[in-house]
C-alpha cells in the first residue's frame, strides 16, 4: 500500500509530477491512495510532454479530496497517456477544481480504461465546467469492453459530469455500462456537455449502454452520441444531418419548432411513447428529408382557450417527409 496524503505544490502536481518522456507503472495487485493533496494543475498527479502513466491489472487506486485550479486529482497534457489496465478499480471521490473536478486533460492527451476496469466518479465538483471530467483540444478518453463507469453526485456550473470541446471525445466500446445518477449543473445540464451543440462527442459502440437517474431524463442517442437529457431540450438542440435513437418513454412538455433543417430522423426502438399531456408537439418549418418511425405519440398537440389547435406534428413548407409505424392517440390538435 502506498499513500500520498496532505502534500502540496505551489505549482503543479500536489503529490506527483511527471514530465518529458517519463514512464511510470503502478504494478499489478497494488493499492495506492492519493488523499487531500493540492496543486495548481493536478491536485494529486500532473503528467506532461509524452509521459506514460500506467495502472496495471488488479490494482486499486483512489483519488480523494484533492484540489486544484485545473484537474482536481489528475491533470494530463501535451501528448501524455494514462492507461488503466484490465480488472483494476479507480475511484475519484470528492475532488475539487475550477475546471475538471476530478480530471482535466488537453493537447492531444489520452486516457484509456481497459477491459473489465471499473471507474467511479462520485461527489466531485467544478466551480466552472466539468464536474467529473474536462477535456480540451483533441484529447480522448476510451472505455474498453466490459468496463463499468459510474457518475454519481458530480456537479458543475456547466457540464455536470463531462465537458469536452475542440474535437475532444469520449469513446465507449462494446459491452460497456455507463450510469449517471443525481449529477447537477446550473447551466446546460445535459450529461455530457459540449460547447458546440449542447452535448459532447460521447459515442456508444455495439452493446454499450447508458442509464439515467430518473424517467424524465432519457438515454437519447444522436448520431450514435448518447446522453441523459430532457426530451424538450434534445429536440430544441437539433441540427441538420441528425439521427435520434429514442429508447424509452419520454415527456414532451412544449411545442418545439424546428426551422430550416434537413436530413432529420427520429427512430423509436421497442415502441417508446412520447407523452405530451395535451401541451406538446413538434413543428417542422422549411425542413427537408425528415423521418419519424416507431413511436407512439400520446396526448400531443395543443388547444388554446380561443378554440384554435396545434397538431401533434406539423410540417410547414417542408418536403420529403416519411412517417411510418407510428401511433397517434388522444391528440387534441387537428
Amino acid at each position: 500500500i502506498v499513500v500520498f496524503n496532505d502534500n502540496q505544490a505551489k505549482e503543479n502536481g500536489g503529490a506527483v509530477l511527471l514530465d518529458r518522456d517519463c514512464v511510470v507503472n503502478i504494478i499489478e495487485n497494488s493499492s495506492v491512495d492519493f488523499d487531500s493533496n493540492r496543486g495548481r494543475m493536478g491536485g494529486a498527479v500532473y503528467l506532461s510532454n509524452y509521459t506514460n502513466f500506467t495502472i496495471d491489472d488488479y490494482t486499486l487506486v483512489t483519488f480523494t479530496n484533492n484540489t486544484a485550479l485545473l484537474g482536481g486529482s489528475l491533470f494530463v497534457t501535451n501528448n501524455s497517456v494514462t492507461t488503466v489496465e484490465g480488472s483494476s478499480v479507480v475511484q475519484f471521490n470528492i475532488n475539487r477544481a475550477r475546471y475538471g473536478g476530478a480530471i482535466l486533460f488537453q493537447n492531444t492527451s489520452v486516457i484509456r480504461f481497459e477491459e473489465q476496469s471499473k471507474v467511479t466518479f462520485k461527489n466531485n465538483a467544478a466551480t466552472v465546467i466539468g464536474g467529473a471530467m474536462c477535456s480540451f483540444r483533441t484529447s480522448n478518453t476510451f472505455f474498453a469492453q466490459h468496463s463499468t463507469v459510474l457518475y454519481y453526485n458530480n456537479s458543475a456550473e456547466f457540464g455536470e459530469s463531462i465537458y469536452t470541446n475542440y474535437s475532444s471525445s469520449v469513446m465507449v466500446t462494446a459491452n460497456v455500462t455507463v450510469k449517471f445518477n443525481n449529477n447537477t449543473a446550473r447551466w446546460y445540464g445535459g450529461v455530457p456537455y459540449s460547447n458546440k451543440y449542447g452535448y459532447s462527442d460521447i459515442a456508444f459502440d455495439s452493446n454499450g449502454t447508458v442509464t439515467c437517474s430518473d424517467t424524465i431524463n432519457l438515454p437519447a442517442c444522436i448520431n450514435q452520441v448518447c446522453f441523459c437529457q430532457d426530451f424538450d431540450y434534445v429536440l430544441d438542440s437539433l441540427t441538420s444531418n441528425t439521427h435520434i435513437d429514442l429508447k424509452i418513454n419520454v415527456t414532451l412538455s412544449s411545442i418545439i419548432t424546428l426551422p430550416n433543417l434537413y436530413n432529420i430522423s427520429i427512430i423509436g426502438y421497442d415502441n417508446p411513447i412520447v407523452n405530451c399531456n395535451s401541451n406538446g408537439g413538434v413543428k417542422f418549418v422549411h425542413c427537408h428529408n425528415c423521418t419519424i418511425e416507431g413511436i407512439t405519440w400520446d396526448g400531443c398537440g395543443l388547444k388554446y382557450t380561443n378554440g384554435s389547435t396545434v397538431p401533434a406534428i406539423e410540417f410547414y413548407n417542408s418536403t420529403n417527409i416519411i412517417i411510418q409505424i407510428c401511433t397517434f392517440q388522444h391528440s387534441v390538435g387537428q
